[in-house]
């Protein structure tokens, strides 16, 4: 792991110290999910900040070869047990952003559920989705949901802090338009994603295409 994210790695390894703790935490994956993932082409997949995995989990279901990548060891580990429980083989890894380079793409489909707005600095963001790019074929899929710059939670700015002390990046969809730039945009709407202990948040969700 890069050593920027050793301390990060520590952080969230105190996050999951119980299964299904966190807010961010859902074994039923989310229903727009689960509907796009019917209609995309099968192959290699990868779950960016995949957490405990129950979205990963729903890849291997629908017949990819799913592999999820989360900065935490212990999340991990819990993503492991749970594909134990469900007899499904899922390649989960203790992976940062910045360790994308040493992945073996490419990966038909790339996603990555409420992970992107955790990186706040515009250069790591270009450079993360840069890093995506590049483990993309031509023709191959990426979905980033975040949240949007309208959503109420945590107070206002384009800079927040979460419940848990994480801080968070709510962009508008102008910052998001550049930052994806390098893809064509198949659809771009906002949806409703649910946080434990808060009403239902907007967050923007790009479905794009390496071209």
């Amino acid at each position: 792991m890069h050593p920027q994210d050793q301390e990060l790695a520590r952080k969230f390894d105190d996050m999951y110290a119980v299964s299904g703790a966190n807010p961010w935490t859902f074994r039923d994956p989310p229903q727009e999910l689960l509907l796009l993932v019917d209609r995309l082409p099968r192959g290699r997949a990868l779950d960016m900040g995949c957490g405990e995995g129950y979205n990963t989990l729903a890849l291997a279901k629908a017949g990819f070869q799913a592999t999820g990548a989360d900065v935490s060891p212990r999340a991990i580990a819990l993503a492991n047990a749970h594909a134990r429980e469900q007899g499904l083989a899922v390649a989960f890894l203790q992976k940062s952003w910045r360790d994308l380079p040493t992945m073996q793409g490419p990966f038909a489909f790339i996603m990555d559920w409420r992970f992107l707005q955790e990186i706040i600095d515009p250069p790591d963001r270009a450079r993360y989705v840069e890093l995506i790019r590049a483990l993309l074929p031509p023709g191959g899929h990426y979905l980033s949901v975040a949240f949007s710059h309208r959503s109420p939670l945590f107070g206002t700015g384009r800079v927040r802090t979460a419940d848990r002390g994480i801080r968070l990046c709510f962009a508008p969809p102008e910052e998001l338009d550049a930052l994806f730039r390098g893809f064509r945009v198949l659809e771009r709407k906002e949806i409703a994603v649910d946080e434990k202990g808060h009403e239902a948040s907007p967050a923007y969700w790009y479905l794009l295409q390496k071209p």
